[in-house]
């Protein structure tokens, strides 16, 4: 049985399920509380860090952590998780948020302890570098229970399954990496709605479906990559919204219809690239007059797609 314990309660209460993972026991979510519940402080922790650790360790679960590539000090009952490998953590000391490491060298502890004495201050998870460890299964929903989380990185494995939805919930992301992995289904419409991301890398993946155009609502951010996929539907125009644009890869889809020339008010953008796509019709001249674009289409062979100049596209597929 689940139990009624306080831990118990307080994890039930902040799932997205109501509960419904953690009475299952072959459940990555149950094995996580049952570590957590072996832990002989867990009942002198704050909420936080409760919640915190048992994000993570779902994480491990979900992902076969113990046959990552490296996974040193993961569910080290005696160590914080901000010591955890590839997990960076930050200080809040009342609302204010300051950048911090990963709790390690004792003359910290020491000076954090002393700090800890005039003020209360917490360390929350600030980043996740996860990448090219061999994580393997699925992105659990309760890793988004890191609210405060900044970089979300976890490229480069072979994570599967969706994106959860719940990503809406990490709020304070900035950096959102998830590519070269092998996650299948549509981009959740709550990415678009954390209007503070400045690179978006879902690139390498077997996504589907169309690109929303809710996508114009990411106005911060500096570089959109979904190439590299199986997604399709038009360019949409919204994508003129995101005006702090340096570099958008849209090549290697299925996109169709004409290329909307309102791309060319794109005026930070560096990198376009659209080749092998379905997308027809000419290059419009609104894009051609964007300066030192590096512009890759399908403008290629002996009927070309897409008509470009060769003073616009600087490179033309198939070659």
């Amino acid at each position: 049985p689940l139990g009624d314990g306080p831990v118990t309660a307080f994890l039930v209460g902040v799932s997205s399920d109501g509960g419904a993972a953690l009475e299952d026991p072959d459940s990555p979510q149950r094995a996580a509380l049952d570590w957590l519940l072996s832990d002989p402080l867990v009942d002198t922790y704050p909420e936080l860090v409760i919640e915190q650790r048992y994000a993570l360790a779902t994480l491990y679960h979900s992902t076969d952590g113990d046959n990552w590539r490296i996974n040193t000090d993961w569910l080290d009952q005696e160590l914080s998780e901000c010591k955890w490998l590839g997990i960076v953590c930050s200080r809040r000391v009342g609302d204010r948020v300051e950048e911090g490491d990963r709790d390690g060298d004792r003359e910290g502890r020491k000076n954090r302890m002393a700090q800890a004495a005039e003020t209360t201050s917490t360390m929350i998870v600030n980043k996740l570098q996860l990448f090219e460890l061999d994580l393997a299964g699925t992105i659990p929903s309760e890793v988004f229970l890191l609210t405060d989380t900044t970089e979300f990185s976890l490229y480069n494995n072979t994570l599967t399954g969706t994106i959860p939805e719940e990503v809406a919930d990490m709020t304070a992301l900035l950096e959102l990496e998830l590519d070269g992995n092998d996650l299948t289904g549509t981009i959740p419409e709550g990415i678009f709605t954390l209007t503070g991301l400045t690179k978006v890398r879902l690139e390498g993946n077997g996504l589907t479906g169309t690109l929303s155009s809710s996508v114009g609502n990411l106005t911060s951010c500096e570089e959109f990559r979904v190439d590299s996929n199986d997604m399709s539907g038009p360019i949409p125009e919204f994508l003129t919204f995101m005006s702090s644009l340096n570099e958008l890869r849209l090549n290697g889809n299925g996109f169709t219809g004409t290329i909307p020339a309102s791309l060319g008010g794109l005026s930070s953008l560096d990198e376009l690239t659209l080749q092998d796509n379905d997308l027809v019709g000419e290059m419009p001249d609104e894009i051609c007059d964007l300066d030192a674009l590096v512009l890759e289409a399908d403008c290629g062979g002996a009927e070309p797609e897409v008509e470009c100049s060769a003073r616009c596209c600087t490179e033309c597929f198939p070659q």
